[in-house]
């Protein structure tokens, strides 16, 4: 199973919208999704989906791009602009990319290619509970930012700045590197010194204060 203990348990926590217009896909995912969260609501195209969201919010959305009455994408904005806590994750074809401009522009959280793996399926919720936990955490009432925080926040490089905020996203040091363009031991060790410079002994740490800092 992927994920660590906690992230799998607060996943089975939260409520999942799952939107998708093929019924056989829809139904199949669905049975894989009930497993893993507390509440799953879903609808077969994005007026649907939408109107579900409003009558009963939930913390992640999944959906399929290209549907009748309104594609996912469009959903995915509405829904935004409801709540922009919410965690999107869009399932797309290779030959959808034409999408990525919009989908990136609204502000999609996670991609799953098509055909759809419970591997890949998997990877994404695990990474929007890990976020969704660590934001919570960081939301605590004994969880402020204060000046001591701001001080040893002043202490970084602007590179140490970049590693945390995308630690602060759930993303591991391979997913850190690529994005930054640089290998995964140069993340490990930018890590060791942030956790120094910082106090901290675990990356889930510098997760929660990256949260508290605003940098995610």
């Amino acid at each position: 199973m992927l994920g660590n203990p906690q992230d799998v348990a607060f996943l089975g926590s939260l409520k999942v919208l799952y939107v998708e217009d093929a019924l056989e896909s829809r139904t199949l995912t669905s049975t894989f999704l009930r497993r893993r969260v507390r509440t799953l609501l879903t609808a077969a195209d994005g007026s649907e989906g939408l109107d579900a969201f409003k009558a009963e919010p939930a913390q992640i959305v999944i959906t399929d791009i290209q549907m009748p009455k309104m594609d996912g994408l469009a959903m995915a904005q509405e829904i935004r602009r409801l709540d922009p806590r919410v965690l999107m994750v869009v399932t797309t074809a290779f030959e959808q990319t034409e999408y990525l401009a919009q989908a990136i522009t609204i502000g999609i959280d996670h991609y799953v290619m098509k055909p759809i793996t419970i591997e890949r399926l998997d990877f994404a919720l695990l990474t929007c509970a890990h976020r969704l936990r660590i934001a919570a955490t960081a939301q605590a009432p004994a969880a402020t930012f204060g000046a001591e925080d701001r001080e040893r926040l002043g202490q970084l490089t602007v590179r140490e700045r970049e590693i945390l905020q995308w630690i602060g996203r759930g993303l591991p040091a391979r997913e850190v590197g690529q994005g930054l363009g640089i290998s995964p031991k140069t993340v490990h060790a930018h890590l060791a010194h942030l956790k120094i410079k910082l106090g901290m002994h675990k990356s889930s740490a510098l997760a929660a204060f990256a949260v508290r800092a605003g940098l995610v």
